[in-house]
């Protein structure tokens, strides 16, 4: 996702975005939801990055902000990892986790 694409779905870093969900935030948990799938272990932000695309890890760091604000993630290691709580469609993430 590029800086433009967070900015346009975000919008600048003192609004909150306007739904819990948008375009971009779906395509950030369907990452962390994927990325835990095939390694067993919560993503770590740089992975998330990569995975959407994404060089911007303030804009990212932004984002995961906001969904651990509305319930979707919970970080883990200091901000270091993401763990999925919700999915995309707000139901319970149903993922088996190793924890470091």
């Amino acid at each position: 996702m590029s800086n433009e694409n967070l900015i346009r779905t975000f919008g600048n870093n003192t609004q909150e975005p306007s739904s819990s969900k948008t375009n971009g935030s779906v395509e950030i948990l369907q990452a962390i939801e994927t990325l835990t799938t095939d390694n067993g272990i919560a993503p770590t932000v740089e992975q998330v990055a990569e995975a959407i695309g994404s060089k911007n890890l303030i804009g990212l760091t932004f984002v995961l902000d906001c969904l651990e604000r509305n319930g979707y993630i919970e970080s883990l290691d200091y901000h270091k990892r993401v763990k999925l709580l919700r999915n995309w469609k707000g139901n319970p993430a149903r993922l088996a986790y190793v924890e470091n």
